[in-house]
């Protein structure tokens, strides 16, 4: 079955990340670098949904959830565009993967 490993570094509102795609031997790597911002309001954002919202989960706690519900589906929309639409190389890699994949559905 073929591995992913993302190597990702967070700076500054910029990521940097080498993604390398194995399935037993090498297949391939790419570099990937763009902007992304991850204020401190998302952080807590993410931690009182993981951690408060799960014990104390009445109003107006959902409509708070759901929210940030909405910012963590962009947040991941935003990484994955980032990661593997950043260059032709980390394009590939996904590509390739996407099709390893479908071998084992």
């Amino acid at each position: 079955m073929p591995v992913m490993i993302l190597d990702i570094e967070y700076r500054s509102s910029r990521i940097g990340a080498q993604i390398h795609l194995r399935n037993g031997r090498h297949i391939g790597e790419a570099t990937a670098e763009f902007d992304f911002e991850w204020s401190a309001q998302d952080q807590e954002d993410l931690r009182w949904y993981l951690e408060d919202y799960l014990t104390y989960p009445i109003d107006p706690a959902p409509q708070i959830a759901t929210r940030i519900e909405t910012r963590i589906s962009k947040v991941g929309d935003d990484l994955f565009t980032g990661m593997f639409r950043s260059s032709a190389e980390a394009a590939g890699l996904w590509k390739h993967a996407v099709k390893q994949l479908e071998t084992y559905a």
